[in-house]
């Protein structure tokens, strides 16, 4: 039994989670912008052997001095979402489209639901999260991720139902 109040909520949560990070996404890029054009100002100004004048904008949210910098809290991007839930949610994406899915078609889809996976290279970070989880998730050889537990024969992938072999062992004499 479905309750559409519950549907809604979590519509709701998993849109206003996207929606969060991209203004934490576009304020670090504006932050990662004005601490550029700072550094080039005073860098303008130290060429030109002049001192550079208090800025005016009150709204900053960063330090403007050196000492104000040295006790400031550091800028916190937001943190991934749990590896197992990233799983769980790449598992319905790849239920609902009943085919292996690409690492970059996974992440754009993960992120459509809520899904926090960021850093330097954040397919790089999906990828390495899936991996972790390969008791529920695959990587074809011929590209895409799959359920471990089902069969995909256009990539010759199988279950092995029967678990790993037993490595050989040599007789003691």
């Amino acid at each position: 039994m479905s309750d559409k109040a519950l549907e809604n909520a979590e519509t709701l949560r998993t849109q206003l989670l996207q929606r969060k990070r991209e203004l934490l996404n576009e304020i670090l890029q504006i932050e990662d912008q004005l601490a550029s054009a700072d550094r080039f100002v005073a860098a303008w100004y130290d060429f030109a052997g002049l001192e550079r004048p208090k800025p005016v904008d009150n709204f900053s949210t960063k330090a403007d001095t050196k000492e104000e910098r040295a006790h400031s809290a550091p800028v916190r991007r937001p943190k991934n979402s749990d590896k197992v839930l990233v799983a769980n949610v790449a598992r319905e994406i790849i239920k609902e489209r009943n085919e292996p899915v690409s690492r970059s078609d996974l992440y754009v889809e993960l992120v459509k639901r809520g899904m926090v996976i960021d850093g330097k290279d954040p397919e790089m970070v999906l990828s390495t999260m899936l991996w972790r989880m390969q008791d529920r998730i695959v990587r074809l050889p011929t590209g895409g991720y799959w359920l471990k537990e089902q069969n995909w024969p256009p990539a010759g992938y199988q279950v092995d139902i029967f678990g790993p072999l037993p490595l050989p062992t040599t007789a003691q004499h």
